[in-house]
């Protein structure tokens, strides 16, 4: 079970990231079944994922299989495509026991970050206390959801 909260971030971020010198892992996603139950494939930096994810509760909780593929099955399915591909460079940001993963994305998405933190328990993730270069939770916000932005672009507004 993937229990995780996402927030738009603030510009101030750059400065954090390069402050704490974290160094980014690039990101390729596309999208092979969208909906309720998703599918995608992913390249990080040098290896590749098969991923499954299933809504629960509408954005906090997901059921989530994901294992690792090959590269010629990563290229064999992008014919599979729905929507565009997904670019984004991934930094880890450690913060009081967690790990925030700052995600800025690039190409047609150019000017949207986002941040997300996973917790092992929905306790966890409500009593999550906020840094300061968080903006505006869009947890349950399905525009932000990877999937949507991969079919209807960068939302307006943000």
């Amino acid at each position: 079970m993937e229990i995780e909260r996402k927030f738009l971030l603030n510009q101030r971020v750059q400065q954090i990231i390069l402050s704490n010198k974290l160094l980014p892992r690039q990101l390729t996603q596309y999208y092979v079944k969208v909906g309720d139950v998703e599918e995608r494939f992913r390249r990080q930096d040098n290896l590749y994922f098969h991923t499954i994810k299933k809504q629960v509760d509408g954005g906090l909780q997901r059921e989530e299989i994901e294992t690792e593929c090959t590269r010629d099955e990563f290229e064999e399915n992008k014919h599979h495509i729905i929507g565009n591909i997904i670019e984004k460079d991934r930094y880890a940001l450690p913060y009081g026991g967690y790990k925030i993963e700052i995600d800025i994305y690039r190409g047609a998405l150019e000017g949207l970050i986002i941040g997300e933190v996973e917790f092992p328990t929905k306790e966890e993730a409500d009593t999550f206390i906020l840094p300061d270069f968080f903006r505006i939770e869009v947890t349950w916000d399905k525009k932000y959801k990877n999937q949507n932005l991969a079919l209807q672009g960068l939302p307006t507004g943000i």
